[in-house]
């Protein structure tokens, strides 16, 4: 019995290696699928952040607020089907898919050598009816379309989108959106020298940074401020009609309805002129309903208006994210 003592001590560690290995798979278990849920709960509200017309940007922010780190869903990544694994992607018919994947931390399970796993959720979301664009089109066209002829179709992107009249360049249909000329409201020749900026743009954007963000206004992939009636919006030049038909047309269809500024008719010059400040001023909102395309012309005919703001459009949905624009909405 004396060669006997001490065999209760490895008999007690192992029991207690089980203990805490049991230990590790309920609490660090429970953990992982507590943050698994998290995740896909957060990963939800983004994408529909993003579907109610924000975009990448919204869906950024809709991430930020609800703390998920940015190696979750950045840089872009895809599975070996080809869908997103990490981040955000336009799919057909209006359909976006996310998903989030990145690190999850082990606690009591790294004493087995399990120091973290992968947390991989994915979600698919539908845009709203109705896209907001920064697309502005001139009074004349929207009375006669929604009033007098409401199955006539007009250009108002690429060639035919001119103004009725105007003082400084060509006009092709687009302002920037996240540029507001903060001194316009009744002031039509303005030279915009306090203009109000809106992220991603600074108080110093170069003439890239500006085509950049009107493309991803169009795609989607920029968040829109919505600018209140009576502000003035500086139009994008030296860009191409095929640039920007292009881009309307990567992500909308025929048959597909926007919301669409319109103007007086006017295109205002700056006095003194200087850089590229043309503005148009923002009288109300509208729904049109793209007709044709072609490799530098969009056509619509317009189904709804007039609106102060589009958050009054059925069909467009404003969803409360914890982001700051810089400015009012």
């Amino acid at each position: 019995m004396e060669r006997e003592r001490g065999q209760s001590l490895p008999i007690a560690a192992a029991i207690l290696v089980g203990l805490l290995a049991f230990a590790a798979l309920v609490l660090d278990g429970a953990n992982y699928m507590a943050h698994w849920q998290d995740a896909q709960v957060s990963l939800d509200a983004a994408c529909a952040a993003a579907g109610d017309g924000y975009g990448y940007a919204g869906f950024v922010a809709s991430l930020e607020s609800n703390g998920v780190p940015h190696e979750y869903f950045e840089p872009y990544q895809t599975g070996s089907d080809g869908l997103v694994i990490a981040g955000m992607q336009y799919g057909a018919n209006q359909t976006i898919f996310a998903g989030l994947s990145g690190p999850h931390k082990f606690y009591l399970a790294q004493f087995m050598g399990f120091r973290s796993m992968t947390i991989g959720v994915r979600t698919r979301c539908l845009q709203h009816s109705v896209g907001l664009s920064p697309i502005a089109v001139q009074e004349p066209w929207f009375l006669r379309g929604h009033d007098e002829f409401p199955d006539e179709a007009f250009a108002v992107l690429g060639d035919g989108a001119e103004a009725v009249t105007y003082t400084g360049n060509d006009f092709a249909g687009v302002v920037i959106v996240n540029v507001w000329c903060q001194d316009a409201q009744g002031a039509p020749d303005t030279n915009c020298s306090e203009p109000l900026f809106f992220s991603p743009l600074t108080d110093s954007p170069t003439a890239n940074d500006l085509k950049d963000v009107v493309a991803g206004t169009i795609l989607g992939t920029v968040g829109m401020p919505f600018a209140p009636i009576g502000t003035h919006l500086p139009q994008i030049s030296g860009v191409s009609n095929s640039f920007l038909v292009g881009n309307m047309d990567d992500r909308y269809d025929v048959g597909d309805r926007i919301v669409v500024i319109v103007y007086p008719g006017e295109l205002y010059k700056p006095d003194p002129g200087y850089g590229n400040w043309d503005n148009v001023e923002v009288a109300y909102y509208a729904v049109a309903e793209i007709t044709q395309f072609d490799s530098n012309t969009m056509w619509v005919k317009f189904v709804g208006g007039p609106y102060d703001s589009p958050i009054d459009i059925e069909g467009f949905r404003s969803r409360v994210v914890p982001w700051d624009w810089g400015g009012p909405l």
